[in-house]
């Protein structure tokens, strides 16, 4: 596909972003724009140098439709629902059936970032936001990483052989949390 052909599918699609906006608002504009048309073509520029030189012009054009705040609030929001159908894709005691295989799983991990990367961009603009996307980072690595040992025999990440020095888990400390049983001091921690 030639490069005037992907020009033309990028500006189609940033215009019926707009349209979208007008009948259906902003969420649906922006999940359309980025969630699905940004990243369906970020994903084809790994593969495909006509996507790659394309795409700076497509970010481009996506930053000009959103204000920087609407960017950080819905990329924040995409951010929270992936990780909600994540948690809900199964219980860990069951046997688990993944839809998203591991590196599938990854790649859309990556992609997610690169594409916040490029919409976000702030903290070369404002450089007290450089710490907070940092922290953001190591949070997210958290956050997508299992910290299990991975059994190569089963290919399986493996409780039992990953060692530990507690018993309390996240949702254990989140239920006491909401309880007032503990509090959060974040200190030079808190993104916000």
């Amino acid at each position: 596909m030639n490069a005037g052909k992907l020009h033309q599918i990028w500006i189609e699609q940033c215009e019926a972003a707009q349209t979208i906006r007008e009948r259906y608002g902003l969420e649906a504009a922006f999940d359309y724009a980025v969630g699905e048309k940004l990243m369906n073509f970020a994903s084809a520029a790994h593969d495909h140098p006509a996507f790659a030189s394309e795409l700076p012009r497509f970010v481009s054009e996506v930053r000009r439709m959103f204000s920087a705040e609407e960017i950080r609030t819905q990329l924040a929001r995409l951010e929270c629902e992936q990780s909600e159908r994540d948690a809900e894709s199964g219980d860990p005691d069951e046997e688990e059936v993944f839809s998203e295989s591991p590196a599938m799983a990854a790649e859309r991990v990556r992609q997610f970032a690169m594409i916040k990367e490029l919409l976000s961009g702030l903290g070369r603009v404002v450089p007290p936001l450089a710490e907070k996307a940092e922290l953001a980072g190591i949070g997210r690595y958290y956050a997508t990483e299992s910290m299990l040992v991975l059994d190569p025999e089963t290919g399986r990440y493996d409780a039992a052989a990953t060692p530990s020095t507690g018993t309390e888990t996240l949702f254990d400390f989140y239920a006491r949390l909401i309880k007032g049983e503990v509090s959060i001091e974040r200190g030079d921690h808190a993104v916000f």
